[in-house]
């Protein structure tokens, strides 16, 4: 896809996917793999009226090393500030963006029981 083109959907996503109002925040997810997309996108939000837009950033690869190396119980927990981050954004309510780009098979050779275990424990908490 384009520059001209991308730039568009960038703000397509941010006028009317999401429809931010003034002052808002916005919370972005996305990958590694297309930051000069998600500059794009960050740009919008703020012009159109953004107050704060955060971009939280994931990779598969290290997603996969952390569920082949760390105790079930580790990935199903929370950090302080992880809970901190989930409570500022019950409490201000952001727009959510997400920029999914992941590979299908990225996360293959994994322990999906595991995973999928651990991560229905961090929704408990």
């Amino acid at each position: 896809m384009n520059k001209t083109r991308q730039r568009k959907y960038a703000r397509l996503i941010a006028r009317c996917g999401v429809n931010i109002k003034k002052g808002q925040e916005v919370m972005i997810n996305a990958e590694l793999d297309q930051p000069e997309f998600v500059k794009m996108v960050v740009d919008e939000c703020y012009k159109a009226g953004a107050k704060k837009v955060s971009v939280d950033w994931s990779y598969q690869p290290l997603t996969a090393s952390n569920v082949r190396y760390c105790s079930k119980k580790v990935l199903g927990s929370l950090d302080k500030w992880q809970l901190e981050k989930w409570e500022h954004q019950a409490e201000c309510l952001p727009c959510k963006i997400y920029l999914l780009s992941e590979d299908p098979d990225g996360l293959s050779g994994i322990n999906q029981k595991k995973y999928a275990s651990a991560m229905a424990q961090r929704q408990k908490t």
